[in-house]
């Protein structure tokens, strides 16, 4: 019976342990990606240049929580696809994925929305994936939503 109990506490401290890193290696994917431009959407839209002929803005300004939002990508180069999410830096809100749809040929529309926290300000990565004639285009914006404002 004794034999039992240091088995059983081996194995819940192995399971913390891989938590643990999960966790570790979840955020540090985060702060891996490309260093991120700052978006201070409380003040104005925030355009992002992805290269010289792409660009993203953000039309809604500020972004609110609980509310559909927009995300405009214009390109001189017709973009094959667009993929993107948005994920929180400073409380793990999961990935919250951006639903792109072709608006014209140089323009894409994405829809999202986040949702509802207990941290009165957030900090979120928005990444986005852009596919050019079999190029792929990677960029990260950190925003802030603030509810204290509210």
């Amino acid at each position: 019976m004794s034999k039992k109990r240091p088995t059983l506490f081996v194995f819940i401290a192995g399971v913390i342990l891989i938590l643990i890193l999960v966790s570790q290696h979840f955020n540090a994917d985060l702060k891996s990606k490309k260093i991120a431009e700052n978006c201070d959407l409380n003040q104005e839209i925030c355009v992002v240049r992805i290269e010289p002929s792409i660009e993203l803005s953000l039309i809604t300004s500020p972004i609110e929580i609980e509310t559909i939002e927009t995300l405009i990508i214009t390109s001189a180069i017709s973009a094959d696809t667009v993929k993107g999410y948005v994920a929180g830096l400073n409380m793990n809100m999961g990935k919250i994925p951006i639903l792109f749809n072709r608006n014209k040929e140089d323009e894409w529309l994405g829809e999202f929305a986040l949702g509802m926290c207990t941290e009165p300000k957030m900090q979120w990565l928005l990444v986005l994936e852009i596919t050019i004639a079999d190029k792929v285009l990677e960029k990260s914006v950190i925003f802030e939503t603030d509810q204290t404002t509210l």
